[in-house]
């Protein structure tokens, strides 16, 4: 036995019940606050993501009709615009072998000219296939295969051109709706145009995008009063922003005021703990000093106390957290952990400040009692 077991080992030995639930109450205090401000965070990061996914333009729309039908209304009101055209093809089972483990090798696969994406510059024989953000996360862009390839029959089901396939991470511009939720492969333009003459596909399978951007901001107001006289259920960019600001503005405030009360709550808590402890040792402390301990020998016991104390709930907290976003950003599509990774350390340090102040107090009190 040494002064580091005395303080720090069988002080929490005999006191096994009662630290046990009040590190069980710290540690699920902790697992859910994190977990509540990873959340918050990933909402947030991918706020705009999710506006330019629902919407990627200031007005879009798919029906050819509805869409002349708005270019109408726009051009007979002097409203100055911008109309970008999309077009994808849906083909159902197609031969490939674009995805590794247990996946079908035949599966639908939706195609786009180049022409369509911005910065695209395609090869013939080469495809880029990109998979956007809040699609299916059940085939990701991780398990392609390295020498992977689509491929293309015509009508009579004879081989019509065969497609070398690589991920990529070109901003695509179709709306979810567009996509119908799934990846999308980018294709050379004489490729596409060979597959869409020749390949077999019923006419729903031809998915076009009307996407309307308004030059003048001040023509905005009235621009989105036609979108609604072509369809009530239209929206524009700017009301679906507005739509998630709200919620996400509920969301952060909710979830930041119920983060920093069970933050506070959890470090009270121990601290409280540490303290009540401290009071009730204060005799051993007296009897360690008779026997020549010094104050510094009695310090180390102290900060593997108080590392135990604070630092296994907050491990355990930590862990249940991330496992937690890690399958919330599995869901939404996204890899991107570092919204989860900047409020693991915000709490971690706002969390070891409640140990420092802990520690310091033991140690003073301590010091004046011996």
């Amino acid at each position: 036995m040494n002064i580091n077991d005395v303080i720090f080992t069988s002080s929490i030995m005999h006191r096994m019940k009662k630290n046990a639930l009040s590190l069980t109450i710290i540690a699920v205090i902790s697992a859910i606050t994190v977990t509540v401000l990873c959340f918050s965070a990933i909402t947030l990061k991918s706020e705009n993501t999710q506006i330019n996914l629902t919407a990627p333009f200031d007005a879009t729309i798919q029906k050819q009709q509805k869409a002349e039908q708005y270019r109408t209304l726009l051009d007979q009101h002097n409203i100055q615009y911008h109309e970008n055209y999309k077009q994808l093809l849906d083909l159902p089972r197609i031969k490939n072998n674009l995805y590794k483990g247990k996946y079908v090798s035949l599966m639908g696969i939706q195609i786009t000219s180049e022409k369509y994406v911005e910065g695209a510059h395609i090869t013939r024989g080469k495809g880029e296939l990109v998979q956007p953000y809040g699609t299916s996360d059940t085939l990701t862009l991780n398990k392609i295969n390295e020498h992977s390839y689509a491929q293309f029959d015509d009508k009579n089901k004879k081989p019509l051109v065969r497609i070398k396939v690589k991920p990529s991470d070109l901003d695509i511009k179709f709306a979810l709706i567009t996509l119908r939720g799934g990846p999308l492969l980018i294709l050379n333009q004489e490729d596409y145009q060979l597959i869409k003459e020749k390949a077999a596909y019923d006419k729903d399978n031809l998915v076009n995008q009307y996407g309307f951007t308004f030059k003048e901001k001040n023509q905005e107001a009235e621009a989105t009063q036609l979108l609604h006289q072509v369809n009530p259920d239209y929206e524009t960019q700017k009301e679906i922003s507005e739509q998630y600001r709200s919620f996400s503005s509920v969301f952060l405030f909710v979830s930041s005021f119920l983060g920093i009360a069970f933050l506070i709550a959890a470090g009270c808590i121990i601290y409280i703990k540490q303290m009540d402890e401290t009071e009730d040792e204060m005799e051993n402390f007296k009897i360690l000093r008779k026997l020549g301990f010094t104050q510094d020998d009695m310090r180390k016991g102290l900060i593997l106390k108080v590392l135990f104390n604070f630092g296994l709930p907050l491990i355990v907290g930590l862990l249940h957290a991330y496992f937690a976003s890690w399958a919330f950003l599995k869901l939404m599509g996204s890899n991107d952990h570092s919204p989860v990774i900047l409020v693991m350390v915000l709490y971690t340090i706002i969390y070891a400040c409640f140990a420092v102040i802990a520690y310091t107090h033991m140690k003073r009190t301590i010091r004046q009692s011996i």
